[in-house]
């Protein structure tokens, strides 16, 4: 039978102090999905975007198709990266994936958030954590930040209706977050992180110079 209602554990409000100069609001709520899963995850996470921060790195390609093929091995995760264009399977595949354990993430136009002061006014981007459902009340459980009076970077508790989060949605992007099967120990991992961290440096011919005089390049989060 299915489910009438289920909110994922562990897609928690952050408490961390790090601001939008750190942690945009792409890569923040992914640095919380992150630590539903362990918190190495999460700061490893962290650590590679602030390498890619504080040396002004873009990513060679799409973000999930990135993850996927370079960091999946090290988070034990892989993105799907899902677009609908009926309000009923954009819902339908929500539910049945955050049934399954699996966070979703979703791009949505802050044109069509009538909260939001650009509503109606400019076309902007902003990115919403999914983490529980409920059919009988058509409301979704997520965590935002546009309720905040002041904008800040803390992810608080949310509700959105369907309705209203797939005019949000506005036909773009949403990622689903599944694990892969674990079978590497926290150890390997860090080798993994650091082997990443070294092609990267090596690719964009980051010199050990460079790593020497970092203080004297913007920190971002590299608390």
């Amino acid at each position: 039978m299915a489910l009438n209602m289920k909110i994922i554990s562990g897609i928690d409000t952050n408490e961390d102090s790090y601001q939008w100069k750190d942690l945009n609001c792409f890569y923040k709520p992914i640095f919380i999905i992150h630590k539903k899963y362990n918190d190495f995850s999460g700061h490893c996470f962290l650590a590679l975007i602030s390498a890619y921060n504080i040396f002004n790195l873009s990513f060679p390609k799409k973000f999930a198709n990135y993850y996927n093929e370079e960091l999946s091995q090290i988070f034990d995760l892989y993105i799907e990266k899902k677009q609908f264009d009926t309000k009923e399977q954009f819902i339908d595949d929500i539910v049945n994936n955050l049934t399954n354990d699996n966070p979703v993430f979703v791009e949505v136009d802050l044109f069509h958030v009538y909260y939001d002061f650009q509503y109606l006014e400019a076309h902007a981007s902003h990115y919403i954590p999914i983490k529980g459902f409920n059919i009988k009340k058509r409301l979704f459980y997520c965590l935002d930040t546009l309720h905040n009076k002041d904008y800040g970077p803390i992810y608080n508790d949310d509700v959105i209706t369907f309705d209203l989060l797939w005019e949000m949605y506005a036909h773009k992007e949403y990622y689903v977050f599944k694990c892969k099967e674990n079978n590497q120990s926290i150890k390997h991992k860090i080798k993994l992180v650091f082997h990443h961290l070294e092609e990267l440096f090596l690719k964009n011919h980051i010199t050990e110079d460079a790593l020497e005089n970092v203080e004297n390049v913007y920190y971002n989060n590299m608390r």
